[in-house]
Order: C-alpha cells, then structure tokens, then sequence
C-alpha cells in the first residue's frame, strides 16, 4: 500500500473470528490467491526470497549490535537439563496420509522431516503436536497412531 499509494486499495473485513486466525488466513490465501501476499503459508515467511538490496540492509543493521550487559547475563550458564536434551533426541516424526492414515514416512528428527518437506522444523514440530493437517495432506504424529 505504501509503494502503489493507499488509493489503489480497497479494504475490507472479510470474516470475524477469534479461534484458529492462521488456519483462516490459509483458506483465504489459498482461496482468492491474493495477487499482492507476499508469504503464502499463513504464520509463515517461510519460502519468501529477500531482494539482494534487503538482505544487505538485514546484515547492515545486524553489524556492531551487541547483547546487553542485562541479556548476557541471563544467557551465562544456561544449559538444557539432561531431560531436556533426552527429550529433544528422541523426537521422531510420524507421517500418515490423510485418506487412508497409512504410515508413510518416519524421521528420526523435525529437522529431517523439515528438509524433506521444504518446511520449518518448528512447523513440524507444531504439526506433530496440534494434529493439524500439515500441506492439506499429511497428519504427522510424535506418537505411532496405531
């Protein structure tokens, strides 16, 4: 809106809702394919490619920054208890098709899982976890489902 000026838009309320927003946004994405969103997996920037010009700016604003003297301190000497670190080796990733519920892969990790589906590892993590259907075709699962 800022770079074609406000008067070439129309806005509008399409929907009011206050359970599952992302889940919405994804079905109006997806649904009228909007010409100017730029992201198209809703909660997501996932897939979306920096301009050279933006990636220079990203890395200048980056450079000399420094954590505070307040922020180091809380970060000195944390480290995972041994359950947590047991927790995040153990994660495996359960992928079922949804019409059948038919194991269709296993990844011993989220990330694998992620690279495999041109995904986010947190993205599958947070799939596994809500049951929700991931890419409108697969119910992946940290658990066997059988």
């Amino acid at each position: 809106m800022i770079k074609n000026g406000y008067s070439k838009f129309n806005l509008e309320i399409l929907e009011y809702c206050d359970q599952d927003l992302i889940g919405r946004e994804q079905y109006y994405i997806d649904t009228l394919n909007p010409k100017y969103n730029i992201c198209k997996n809703a909660g997501s920037s996932l897939g979306r490619a920096h301009s050279e010009e933006t990636k220079a700016k990203i890395a200048a604003k980056g450079l000399g920054r420094k954590h505070t003297d307040q922020a180091r301190a809380k970060m000195k000497g944390r480290v995972a208890s041994d359950e947590t670190l047991a927790k995040m080796r153990s994660i495996i990733i359960y992928v079922y098709s949804s019409d059948s519920f038919t194991l269709v892969y296993t990844f011993a990790s989220a990330r694998k899982a992620a690279k495999m589906f041109d995904s986010h590892h947190n993205k599958i993590t947070n799939h596994a976890q809500s049951g929700k259907l991931f890419k409108n075709q697969w119910i992946l699962s940290m658990k066997p489902l059988n």
